[in-house]
């Protein structure tokens, strides 16, 4: 009778692990899906899912959110962060510092600032101010560059990192991410889209 009666708590007990963990799994399963169709409907409206203001700002803080647990630059579906560099373009002797002014020797530069998505923080906000130049071809852009692009998803000039460089049946495609958004922004980028490279940020 004993032995009856341990088995039967065992049987709970491994009734109980397995629900548990198929909830979890659940779960994640979910939050993925649903943040995942959120995102893609605040990109492929414009940035507008609701069409509400404040609907659509507390989604956007949604899908902006960083995990505390694995850092700013990591998103909330565990995927890695980037952390490559940008490519070193301005070297030692481009740049010139006086008592009253500093001077970036940089050909076809331009300057840049920036809205307030909070996409990028904490690299970037709607407060700093970049230079960026035109790249001549595809092998100008790398890995962990910021780069401003135009995006068939959104209107305006998308400005966020490298995260992936690939080649398909159209050729040479890139694909980038907010550092500060939970996925990587939709659709391939091909090097016409492609309009500046950030090569220095200022505070």
């Amino acid at each position: 009778m004993r032995q009856i009666r341990l088995g039967a708590v065992a049987f709970a007990v491994l009734l109980f692990t397995l629900g548990w963990v198929a909830n979890s799994i659940y779960a994640d399963i979910s939050l993925n899906y649903y943040q995942n169709r959120e995102l893609a409907a605040f990109y492929g409206n414009g940035g507008q899912v609701t069409g509400d203001a404040a609907a659509d700002a507390a989604a956007k803080t949604s899908m902006q959110m960083a995990d505390p647990k694995q850092g700013i630059l990591d998103s909330v579906f565990k995927q890695p962060a980037v952390r490559a560099c940008p490519a070193d373009r301005v070297s030692e002797n481009q740049i010139y510092v006086t008592g009253d002014k500093v001077i970036l020797a940089i050909r076809n530069a331009e300057w840049a600032s920036f809205t307030p998505t909070h996409s990028m923080e904490p690299v970037l906000n709607e407060n700093s101010n970049a230079i960026e130049v035109a790249p001549e071809n595809e092998s100008d852009i790398k890995i962990g560059d910021i780069i401003s692009y135009e995006s068939e998803y959104a209107d305006g000039m998308i400005i966020h990192r490298v995260v992936r460089i690939g080649y398909d049946e159209q050729g040479w495609y890139c694909t980038a991410k907010g550092n500060n958004n939970p996925s990587e922004d939709p659709g391939k980028i091909r090097f016409s889209q492609v309009r500046s490279v950030v090569v220095a940020i200022i505070y």
